[in-house]
């Protein structure tokens, strides 16, 4: 739950989920939870991307809950489900 919460976090700036370049979000920590989170949807990869490497975003359907998840610590079925499709 920590990894998945330090990579959220990684995605999270000024109260927004903004994208992130692939190869930032692979060499932290929790790295290796990126291709986890890409086949379970949490994260996708941000097809109006300007530049001309990957880039990768929160799922907007699933924005909500994380910034909930993030901003009290509370874990709701939703976090759970999430984390056990992990």
């Amino acid at each position: 739950m920590k990894s998945l919460k330090s990579l959220i976090k990684l995605f999270h700036s000024n109260g927004n989920f903004k994208p992130r370049k692939s190869v930032e979000i692979r060499k932290k920590k929790g790295g290796y939870l990126v291709d986890r989170m890409l086949s379970s949807g949490i994260i996708q990869t941000n097809r109006n991307s300007k530049l001309n490497q990957e880039e990768f975003e929160i799922n907007p359907e699933l924005q909500v809950i994380l910034f909930q998840f993030l901003d009290s610590g509370v874990t709701t079925p939703e976090i759970y489900e999430i984390i056990r499709d992990l």
